[in-house]
């Protein structure tokens, strides 16, 4: 799902796109893993959640 987007400088932390009912599907780490970019399923939706500094 993912793999034709160049996400340089960030580094793919988890790509796991081939089941996408479950809770986590793909991350992907910039700055050190001081912003962090993750898409999940949650219950009956998706959602993209923006981390910084590990505080949602």
């Amino acid at each position: 799902m993912f793999d034709d987007i160049d996400f340089s400088p960030g580094i793919i932390a988890y790509n796991g796109t081939e089941f996408l009912d479950q809770e986590d599907i793909f991350q992907v780490s910039y700055n050190d893993g001081r912003i962090i970019i993750d898409v999940g399923w949650y219950r009956k939706e998706f959602a993209v959640v923006i981390i910084k500094d590990y505080d949602m």
